[in-house]
C-alpha cells in the first residue's frame, strides 16, 4: 500500500511539473503572438475583409484572434459607425459593428460549437458609392434618350473619359466589349456613330453594374 501511494505521488508530481512547463510554454507562445500583432501597422497594411450578404442585410466581416488586440482596436476604429469604408471597388457606410465567436462546426442535430479564441467582426453596412455603377449612371445620363450624334466634341470627350474608366476594369469587362467600346470612341470622334451603336453601348455598360444587395434594415 505504501509503495502504491509513493508511486502515485511521483506520478502526480510529474504530471504537475509537466503541466507547469506546458503552461509556461503556452504563455510564451501567446505572448509571442501578441508581440507580433503589436508590431503590425494595420493602418498601412489593412485587414482582409469579406462580404456576407446571405441575409436581408450586407455585412463586411473580418476575422480576429484573441491575441490580436492591436488588430481589434484598428477594426473597431476603422469600421466605426458612420465611417465610409472601401470594399471591392465600392464604398460602404457602416451602420453598426458587433463581435461574435467564430463558428467551429454544426453537428447532425444542428448544435453549434464555437471557438473560444477566434472571433468575427461583422460590420453592418449599406452601399454608399460604387464606381462602376456611377460610371454607368453617368454614361446613361449623357448618351441615353434623344441622343444627338452631332453634339459638341466637348460632350463626346466626357463620354470618352467614361468609356476609358470602364475599360480600366479589365477583370470585369470582356475583351469583346472592350473592343466595342474602343470602336465606339472612334466612331464618335469621326461622327460615324448611330443610335444603334449607342443603344448597344448602353446595354453593354449596364451589364457591368455589380449585383450588390443594398441593406434595407
Amino acid at each position: 500500500m505504501g509503495e502504491f501511494l509513493f508511486v502515485l505521488t511521483i506520478i502526480l508530481l510529474l504530471i504537475g511539473i509537466l503541466g507547469h512547463f506546458s503552461d509556461k510554454k503556452a504563455k510564451r507562445l501567446f505572448q509571442k503572438k501578441v508581440d507580433e500583432d503589436e508590431s503590425i501597422d494595420y493602418g498601412e497594411r489593412g485587414v482582409r475583409v469579406y462580404m456576407n450578404n446571405s441575409t436581408a442585410s450586407d455585412y463586411l466581416c473580418i476575422k480576429c484572434s484573441k491575441w490580436q488586440e492591436n488588430k481589434a482596436d484598428f477594426i473597431e476604429g476603422y469600421f466605426g459607425v458612420g465611417k465610409i469604408v472601401d470594399y471591392d471597388r465600392a464604398k460602404f457606410r457602416v451602420k453598426s459593428i458587433q463581435r461574435y465567436p467564430e463558428l467551429r462546426e454544426v453537428d447532425e442535430d444542428g448544435k453549434e460549437t464555437f471557438y473560444n479564441d477566434q472571433f468575427i467582426y461583422k460590420a453592418k453596412v449599406e452601399l454608399y458609392e460604387d464606381k462602376v455603377h456611377t460610371i454607368t449612371n453617368n454614361f446613361n445620363n449623357n448618351v441615353g434618350g434623344n441622343f444627338n450624334i452631332d453634339q459638341s466634341i466637348n460632350h463626346n470627350e466626357t463620354i470618352y473619359n467614361m468609356i476609358d474608366e470602364l475599360i480600366e476594369f479589365k477583370d470585369q469587362v470582356t475583351p469583346e466589349d472592350c473592343d466595342f467600346l474602343e470602336l465606339l470612341k472612334y466612331k464618335l470622334k469621326e461622327g460615324e456613330a448611330n443610335k444603334l451603336d449607342i443603344d448597344r453601348a448602353i446595354d453593354k455598360v449596364n451589364k457591368y453594374v455589380p449585383v450588390i444587395a443594398v441593406a434595407t434594415s
